[in-house]
């Protein structure tokens, strides 16, 4: 009886340590991609429509978050921000961008517009439980 309590600490030992390997191997492998990522890119995204002197990046919100998570759109160029929201009924419509002090909840269905001036850095926007996040990368 004693033996085999020994082994299933020993099993679950094992099986917790592989865990921690994997994860921490992933994780190293995804921000290396990450910052490869980063580096390479060099156009704005397909979501952003660039009209001379203004930009309109558009960001859907639907049940599950945020698409596309990250977005590449030009830097020091005036920024229209549009949230489309699509049978969006979660947390999602609870919106933020803490760096600009924007706060707004969302339609289910429907467009909400915010003025994001000229960026200079990047953007993260948020649900209000930080579960759902988005980032615009302005290059």
């Amino acid at each position: 009886m004693n033996n085999e309590k020994t082994n299933i600490y020993i099993g679950i030992a094992l099986i917790i340590s592989f865990l921690l390997i994997f994860f921490a191997v992933s994780s190293r492998n995804d921000s290396k991609s990450n910052t490869r990522d980063v580096n390479e890119k060099k156009e704005i995204s397909e979501n952003v429509l660039l009209e001379e002197e203004l930009q309109t990046v558009t960001i859907t919100s639907r049940a599950g978050g945020y698409t596309p998570k990250i977005t590449y759109a030009k830097s020091s160029v005036h920024t229209i921000l549009e949230m489309n929201s699509v049978n969006s009924y979660g947390c999602e419509r609870a919106f933020r961008i803490p760096s600009l002090n924007i706060s707004k909840e969302l339609p289910n269905n429907g467009t909400t517009t915010f003025d994001l001036g000229t960026p200079e850095e990047s953007i993260t926007g948020t649900c209000s439980m930080g579960m759902y996040v988005f980032t615009i990368k302005f290059i």
